[in-house]
């Protein structure tokens, strides 16, 4: 039997499931754990040939007949917004943000279970415990930060990053009755740590 290494990664292709984004199309999935002294190096070597990270599963699209799912980095420091992304910066300028260590608290899950009832309602996330969603923030080998913003009346959404190379890729649950702030992949660097970034959207 051959034996591999604990930091070999290993890679697996899920089974054929119904796509949750295309009518019509199945989904597969190749993806591998995130573990061990390696997984940070492991982490940002795969997120910059396209994979995204779940917890401590690295994954990316693997479909037979379909190549729609695009990933995309930008280089943040050679970022420049477009005029309709600076139109949703200062619609969202009276939001402000502020970096924490990755430990859930019950409000960032209120935040998080609006954003799964009303995004997520049918898929695999809906079923999401609080317990759950401490797993999910704490539950990784790679180094994690969450970002809270805040608007001035103190309301709270959130958003998770990873550090890679410099960036930061992470799901970010708006509360699901916010008043439209707009569509942007704008990219600024955090302020208080500028080796991190983060993206509104």
């Amino acid at each position: 039997m051959t034996q591999h290494s604990r930091d070999t990664p290993q890679f697996y292709l899920t089974a054929p499931s119904p796509c949750p984004y295309l009518p019509g199309q199945e989904e597969r999935k190749v993806f591998t754990h995130l573990v061990g002294e390696r997984a940070g190096e492991l982490n940002n070597l795969l997120t910059h040939g396209g994979f995204r990270r779940s917890q401590s599963i690295a994954y990316r699209p693997a479909c037979e007949r379909c190549r729609a799912c695009v990933s995309v980095r930008v280089i943040a420091d050679e970022f420049r917004p477009t005029r309709n992304m600076r139109r949703v910066l200062d619609r969202n300028a009276d939001l402000t943000g502020e970096m924490r260590v990755a430990v859930p608290t019950s409000e960032q899950y209120s935040v998080f279970r609006a954003y799964l009832d009303a995004r997520h309602y049918d898929g695999g996330m809906a079923d999401m415990t609080v317990l759950d969603y401490a797993m999910m923030v704490e539950d990784s080998h790679v180094q994690t930060r969450l970002i809270e913003y805040r608007r001035r009346d103190r309301a709270a959404v959130r958003r998770s990053c990873t550090r890679i190379s410099g960036k930061s890729r992470g799901p970010c649950p708006w509360r699901a009755t916010r008043p439209s702030r707009g569509e942007s992949g704008a990219t600024r660097p955090y302020p208080a740590c500028p080796s991190w970034r983060f993206t509104i959207g």
